[in-house]
């Protein structure tokens, strides 16, 4: 008999869906590229070379090469860490100038026992002063990185070299990690596929022969502001004629709870207690404060102290780059204890300083001499413009970046006339 009812059907042709699926993922993955893109510094990255240099009997020989090519973030203690997931059941045999944090399962070998069998190792840099047969050129300075910005290519790269058992023994065989992440304290970082790219090219001391790795590919880890777990520093505000005062905004990295240890006071014994992120006890928690004190101000010109706090009770800073961005209207005119580098960044000027080599580039943990580093600045109006009086801009930057990361800003309402 036939059905009286008609039931409406909803027809999709496999052409359509087709392309809703096309367009589903290609919107997917253009999500995951913006939130990857850093706008301050934007082809700026961490580049990631596996060169296999030679072929053993069961796997190869490869060196490990990490650049850190952004203009004025850098990677400060505790350093970085790297990690991938090998393909098969891929060993580390031997490491020089790195380790893996952790051995893993290595019940299946007899005899010798590699260095680890982990599926999904992490790996970090060695400490200064590794003994000398441990180290390979790059390594060993704690994971720390400076940025290009610094213009010295040595202090911004790492190296390791690592012997893979397990592996394939050709080009043709060997199997290409996948999974790659690059991890900092503060986080940020996400890295894309590893890529199969021209055998890296290598020039004798001598500078009379070149050499080629067997195979190379090659990982870009990008940085981004939506990864970053929570604000590192907070500025605050002062001046000499008590015009201008404003700390750090209370809970600026955080509100003290059962998660966030810090303390008042106390000895290394008890220091030695506490989690790697302690911080001195503040109202904002923060590891780090930054103090932009107006020293003088005229019709022509102003100056400024900037002073750099370490409240971290377990770490020390090195390598630090500061990222100011003041309005327009300042022309930089000198700098005393620092260096600077300006930058052009969205059409907008912005000044980098970091440290001098051996005199005030590392920062010592809370309660320590060294604590504390500080330097000057001066600057004048821009075609003679004279300022109306007021200690608001442009004596007051607009963001600060420590480190590459921004800064929780004091809030505008507590700046007072002069």
């Amino acid at each position: 008999m036939e059905n009286k009812f008609w039931k409406p059907q909803c027809v999709v042709s496999k052409s359509i869906a087709s392309n809703l699926l096309f367009l589903f993922v290609t919107l997917l993955s253009s999500f995951t590229i913006v939130s990857s893109y850093d706008s301050l510094d934007p082809y700026g990255n961490i580049t990631i070379t596996w060169d296999i240099m030679n072929w053993t009997p069961d796997g190869y020989v490869a060196v490990v090469n990490i650049s850190n090519e952004q203009q004025f973030r850098p990677v400060s203690e505790p350093g970085w860490q790297l990690g991938w997931t090998w393909e098969g059941q891929e060993v580390i045999w031997i490491m020089f100038g790195a380790q893996s944090i952790t051995q893993g399962d290595c019940s299946r070998f007899r005899g010798n026992i590699p260095h680890s069998c982990e599926r999904r190792p992490t790996i970090v840099d060695l400490l200064p002063g590794t003994p000398y047969n441990d180290q390979v050129a790059g390594c060993c300075r704690n994971g720390v990185l400076a940025p290009m910005g610094f213009g010295d290519p040595y202090l911004s790269s790492a190296g390791f070299q690592l012997t893979v058992g397990a592996a394939g023994t050709t080009n043709r065989t060997v199997r290409v990690p996948k999974n790659f992440t690059f991890e900092v304290e503060g986080g940020g970082y996400t890295c894309g596929p590893a890529k199969i790219v021209r055998p890296t090219r290598f020039v004798t001391p001598d500078g009379r022969r070149v050499t080629q790795a067997l195979m190379t590919w090659k990982v870009v880890c990008t940085y981004s502001a939506f990864l970053v777990k929570k604000p590192l520093c907070c500025v605050s505000l002062s001046s000499a004629d008590h015009h201008l005062s404003s700390s750090c905004k209370d809970c600026a990295c955080g509100c003290r709870n059962a998660s966030m240890a810090c303390t008042g006071k106390g000895g290394a014994e008890r220091l030695a207690y506490l989690p790697s992120s302690a911080v001195k006890c503040t109202n904002h928690n923060c590891p780090v404060n930054i103090n932009w004190h107006l020293t003088s101000k005229s019709k022509d010109n102003w100056g400024a102290r900037v002073s750099i706090t370490n409240y971290s009770l377990r770490r020390t800073i090195s390598d630090w780059a500061t990222l100011l961005h003041l309005p327009q209207s300042n022309h930089f005119m000198k700098i005393v204890h620092a260096n600077h580098k300006p930058f052009l960044i969205q059409n907008s000027e912005w000044d980098m300083f970091w440290g001098i080599k051996k005199y005030n580039r590392v920062i010592k943990r809370a309660g320590m001499k060294g604590s504390v580093v500080d330097w000057e600045v001066l600057y004048s109006y821009k075609n003679g413009s004279i300022h109306n009086g007021t200690v608001e801009p442009p004596f007051i930057p607009l963001a600060i970046y420590f480190n590459g990361y921004p800064c929780s800003m004091p809030a505008t309402r507590t700046l007072l006339k002069a």
